[in-house]
């Protein structure tokens, strides 16, 4: 067929050029071997067996011979080809480095695209001629447009040299649920696939995944068959009850499709700070429902908890500020006990303090819980006395008391002493 398509292009190129040229110019001497009458004959019985060559490119041949003198005996030989009147371009297309086909087109004319080639493990891109621009990706050839040939003077024709692209041939297998394509995977020739990666999320009221398949609800694709072509599989599910997980405040699980007749096995476990995980029950608090148990229905799976014992908690240390009624921090402990039980601290010994009172709570599961333990500085008389007389046998000396003031320990006695000092300065 490809060599068929060669001819073909050949005798259009020669049909052009001879449509394209005026006038002939001929030897004095000289035969071409057949008569003129004989030539038309043979081309035109030519023109009908080729009947797949587009008709926009065929002439007529036997209009544009020129009528020879009776009397030259030998016959018309041609000596050259006189330059075209309009411009054309041929387009060579190339296969590596084998002429494929070549076409000659006039401007507004469109070009017949080639037969495909082919190559063992390649694909066919299509047909490309290189940018003129450096840097610029080479241009593939568009069928579907007319040739736009460049008008010079005088006339003259331009080779155009087009090139085969292939590129690494690969097939899609694509993964398909419901009306949804999930994930297109691609494979080498004679490769395999294998669905890792597929975001498959079965939304179907009680179905689960069964397996993937070439058809809808066909059988299951083995994922060991060598692929040599384009494929579709599909997802196929099957009739499943639902298992439904209330972790009871802890981390949320997702239901559990199991088919009918089939057994539980091991579920999830969830999490929950302050607590363990002890199991999943049928009911809520109750007994551990065993990994063989067989689902018949829809069910429900409550989970049992029990308080962790080392939950972490704060206890903080606050002693009284010595010139008012507020508190500054002094220290703090980290300290575990058990979710929900009281949160303890220790007794601290603090020089002229004691204790006060402390926050009364309980330890939280999430482990926030601060324990504030509160200390009151020790108040203590503090007594400001003069003295009269002189000292001697008559006149002995007597103390009077001239304040009594109770002050906290630390706090200053500045305001009480200056008092005194102002009212008796001697």
């Amino acid at each position: 067929m490809r060599e068929t398509r060669k001819v073909l292009a050949f005798l259009l190129a020669l049909l052009v050029v001879l449509n394209t040229v005026t006038p002939f110019a001929y030897a004095e001497t000289g035969s071409i071997g057949e008569s003129q009458e004989e030539v038309i004959e043979g081309i035109d019985q030519q023109q009908k067996d080729e009947t797949d060559v587009d008709s926009t490119r065929r002439h007529d041949l036997e209009k544009e011979l020129p009528q020879l003198p009776d009397d030259r005996s030998g016959g018309p030989v041609i000596k050259r080809i006189i330059s075209p009147v309009v411009n054309t371009y041929t387009y060579i297309f190339m296969v590596d480095a084998e002429e494929w086909e070549r076409q000659i087109v006039q401007n507004g004319e469109f070009l017949i695209e080639p037969e495909a080639p082919e190559k063992e493990n390649l694909r066919f891109i299509g047909w490309f001629t290189e940018s003129d621009i450096p840097g610029e990706p080479d241009i593939q050839i568009d069928f579907d447009q007319p040739v736009s040939v460049a008008e010079v003077e005088p006339p003259e024709n331009t080779d155009i040299e087009v090139y085969a692209k292939f590129d690494e041939l690969l097939y899609n297998v694509t993964f398909v649920y419901g009306n949804k394509i999930l994930k297109t995977k691609e494979v080498s020739p004679g490769g395999t696939v294998d669905d890792s990666g597929v975001p498959l999320n079965v939304t179907e009221e009680g179905k689960v995944f069964s397996h993937w398949s070439e058809t809808p609800d066909g059988s299951a694709f083995d994922f060991n068959t060598p692929i040599h072509e384009d494929k579709s599989l599909y997802a196929v599910t099957k009739d499943a009850w639902i298992v439904t997980f209330d972790s009871k405040g802890g981390s949320a699980i997702l239901p559990k499709h199991i088919e009918d007749g089939n057994e539980l096995g091991t579920p999830e476990s969830p999490t929950r700070a302050g607590y363990v995980f002890k199991h999943w029950s049928l009911t809520d608090g109750g007994p551990a429902i065993p990994a063989n148990y067989v689902v018949t229905e829809n069910i429900t799976l409550y989970a049992v908890w029990e308080a962790g014992t080392n939950t972490c908690y704060k206890v903080i240390y606050w002693q009284e500020n010595a010139e008012d009624d507020g508190y500054t921090f002094e220290e703090q402990d980290i300290r575990t006990g058990t979710t929900g039980a009281p949160a303890t601290y220790e007794s601290k010994s603090y020089t002229g303090f004691h204790f006060s009172h402390a926050d009364d709570t309980t330890i939280s599961a999430n482990g926030d819980t601060v324990v504030n333990v509160y200390y009151k500085r020790n108040v203590h008389t503090f007594t400001i006395e003069y003295r009269t007389g002189s000292g001697s046998l008559f006149n002995p000396y007597v103390w009077h008391t001239y304040s009594t003031t109770p002050l906290k320990y630390g706090q200053s006695t500045a305001t009480q002493y200056n008092a005194a000092v102002a009212a008796y300065p001697y």
